[in-house]
């Protein structure tokens, strides 16, 4: 599990770099990449749900190799792209997005994370398959709320 999302990260630490995406665009993409595959990420996910909800203390950190992160993604580590945690990859989409003070990425960020985990759990127990639908109308509602809260800044 933590290799797997070691590798999502390190892709996606390669789209900023090269980047492929900007602002909304790429929150967007970050979820789209989560439902690329329909079952199998759904499953990924509500997976790395249980496996957090089940953790009594903090796990040793996982570190790959340089011939790991060569595996996962070989332009990326050919080009010495330093892989980024997921609060990093949220905020720099977040900063894209000019709406956004720069005194609202954590809490934005938080929103986005409780996103990313709540939705496979909500459509697991819908009996749902797609979760792009409601990972996009998440999106949309934090974004919105910050554009609705500065306009009485």
């Amino acid at each position: 599990m933590d290799y797997f999302v070691c590798k999502w990260l390190y892709d996606q630490s390669f789209d900023i770099h090269c980047k492929k995406y900007q602002g909304i665009d790429g929150l967007y993409q970050v979820f789209k990449s989560i439902c690329d595959d329909i079952t199998p990420g759904k499953k990924i996910m509500v997976s790395l749900v249980n496996y957090y909800s089940k953790l009594t203390e903090k796990p040793a950190p996982i570190v790959p190799s340089p011939y790991e992160y060569y595996l996962f993604n070989k332009e990326a580590f050919q080009k010495y792209i330093e892989p980024l945690n997921l609060h990093q990859v949220f905020t720099y989409y977040l900063s894209g997005i000019q709406s956004i003070h720069p005194s609202q990425y954590n809490e934005k960020v938080c929103q986005l994370i409780a996103l990313m985990y709540g939705v496979p759990i909500q459509t697991h127990i819908m009996e749902l398959d797609d979760m792009y639908p409601f990972y996009e109308m998440g999106v949309k509602s934090i974004i919105s709320t910050s554009i609705n809260n500065n306009d009485h800044l």
